[in-house]
């Protein structure tokens, strides 16, 4: 009977530490997945977006209740991409990015912004709001 004892609970101290082992595989793989995608989207990102290079970042909201069409769309679709004011211009990855490409000044900024809400109204009877605040 001792020894049968003695087994039982070596038996349920081997059982706990096979649960632990399992969470902590479970956890390393979740973790592991989380880096993953972490990677995938930094990787579409970059693809996608200019990176290390200055920017306005997302300048216009998607007009949602004006049009099912992505701003960056109506922006490509509306005037050519190679507009610039200054050293104001639009990305060439994404047009809802504006590019300080040497020394833009805020007015170029702000005419390049001005123009492209002015175009995309004209050509698509859209009304454009900027996503960025804008401090003057």
């Amino acid at each position: 009977m001792d020894k049968k004892w003695h087994f039982d609970r070596e038996w349920e101290q081997l059982k706990k530490r096979v649960d632990t082992l399992e969470s902590q595989v479970y956890w390393l793989r979740k973790f592991k997945d989380d880096v993953e995608e972490k990677e995938r989207i930094k990787a579409e990102k970059e693809k996608n977006q200019p990176s290390k290079i200055k920017t306005s970042g997302s300048t216009f909201k998607n007009p949602i209740n004006q049009t099912d069409i992505k701003v960056w769309e109506l922006i490509k679709n509306s005037i050519p991409t190679t507009k610039s004011f200054g050293d104001a211009k639009i990305s060439e990855k994404h047009c809802n990015f504006l590019v300080n490409s040497k020394n833009a000044k805020f007015e170029d900024m702000m005419k390049l912004i001005n123009f492209i809400k002015s175009e995309v109204e004209k050509k698509k009877n859209i009304k454009l709001e900027t996503e960025i605040e804008i401090i003057e």
